[in-house]
This record gives structure tokens, sequence and C-alpha cells, in this order.
């Protein structure tokens, strides 16, 4: 696989060292808006790029993977308002992306387990939901990409029931060098119900983003790391 970085920050140089073992090939990283202009061209040469850059640069760097055909997989968050712009590209002209703001195979499985909690307690209506979601101290946004998709999903669950109005609280806390830890709760008067994710290491992200790259390959539209996790464990989510 003959791969771009487009970011090289932390994420970027997890991904380098993920592959060094393997007879992947790194073609080139573009780290801002003036490396894309120098660059570009050697998008023509590369099998896929990973786009972990920052929400000012993630929209013009898909544009132009899309001008070179190139296939993406892009985790960079807070730009996501311009995602329906690049989903609908994406779709009408033929382009490849996979889109999410975080590639753990952890924390894709967590919310497809919490989708189906969410669908059951839909036809309740005893059952308080609040999330919580704690990062290193150098994330810009808060809440986390990962916690508005968790909580988003949670809504759309609960849209057509009694529970459609229902407030989600997420609790964002920056402390040290933690790595993420999401967790959602479900309190009635009766009990709660708690799921939770704690990343150990950035590997985590690195190794599903490899697999997503590596799944990708030969399929045309906009895709989420969801359809990666139903197509490995052949679940109904």
């Amino acid at each position: 696989m003959k791969y771009i970085l487009m970011g090289y920050g932390k994420m970027g140089k997890t991904i380098e060292k993920a592959l060094e073992t393997s007879e992947s090939q790194l073609i080139a990283t573009i780290d801002n808006p003036d490396e894309l202009a120098e660059k570009e061209n050697f998008l023509d040469n590369a099998d896929v790029a990973f786009e972990f850059s920052t929400p000012e640069s993630a929209y013009d760097n898909i544009l132009a993977c899309f001008r070179h055909n190139l296939p993406v997989v892009c985790g960079t968050t807070g730009w996501t308002d311009r995602l329906p712009e690049i989903e609908n590209i994406c779709n009408n002209d033929g382009k490849t992306m996979m889109y999410a703001p975080n590639y753990s195979i952890g924390i894709n499985i967590f919310i497809a387990i919490n989708n189906q909690i969410a669908d059951i307690i839909s036809n309740l209506n005893m059952y308080g939901i609040s999330m919580s979601e704690t990062h290193h101290v150098h994330k810009k946004d808060a809440p986390s990409g990962t916690a508005l998709q968790i909580k988003n999903q949670i809504l759309q669950h609960l849209a057509n029931s009694s529970m459609k109005n229902a407030d989600i609280p997420i609790s964002s806390i920056r402390e040290g060098e933690v790595t993420g830890i999401h967790e959602v709760k479900y309190t009635s008067d009766f009990d709660t119900i708690e799921l939770k994710h704690t990343a150990k290491t950035r590997d985590a992200f690195a190794y599903g983003a490899i697999l997503a790259a590596k799944w990708l390959k030969d399929k045309k539209g906009c895709f989420k790391m969801q359809d990666v996790i139903k197509s490995l464990y052949f679940c109904k989510f």
C-alpha cells in the first residue's frame, strides 16, 4: 500500500510507525496548505490518503484527493458541518471516502452495542441518559467528535418514541495525556446501565484506520467505520 499522510501530528506519526514493518510505502507527508500546493502531484502516486489534519485543512485536503481519484480515510473532527457537501461529491462523482471521528475497533464495537441499548430503551420511558468523555489537555474540540456521534445516534433511535425530546448532557474533561474515555449512562429509579470504553494507546486508532484503508479498496462511495464493523462481524446493528 502506497499512502499519503495529510496531517503529520501525533496520529499521522502513529500511522507511519504502525506501517513501518509492512510492505507499505509512505509517498509524502502534507502538513499545511503550503505543502498541499507544493506536493499535490504526489497524490497521483498513492493508493490512499490518511487525513488527520486540522478542522481548517480537512475540507481542502479531501477535495484535493478527489481531484486525483485518491481514496481518503479521514479522522479529523471539528469540520463536519461541511461533511454533507463532501458526501454529495463523493456519491455523485464516484469518489471514495471514509469518515469516522474515532477509528478504534473497540469504540466502534462500543457504538454498535450502545445503538442496541438505545433502541431497546426507546420503547420505555423510564431512563434518563447522560454521557461523559475524557481526553488529553491538547485536544481542541469539546465535546469530542466521538461523543457527538454517539449522542446523535442515540437521538436517532429515540426520534419516533416518547423520549424524542430527551436531553442528553455531555460532560467533557481534559486532563493529562488521557488517550480517550467515553461513557454512557442510562439511569432509572431502579437501576443504572453503564457502558464505558477506555482507549489505552493511540495505536488502536492507527490500527483501525489502516484496517479501514484496506477495506476501502475497490469501493466507491462515502462510508463509516460502522460499515467495516458490520462486514467483519456479520451482525445487524
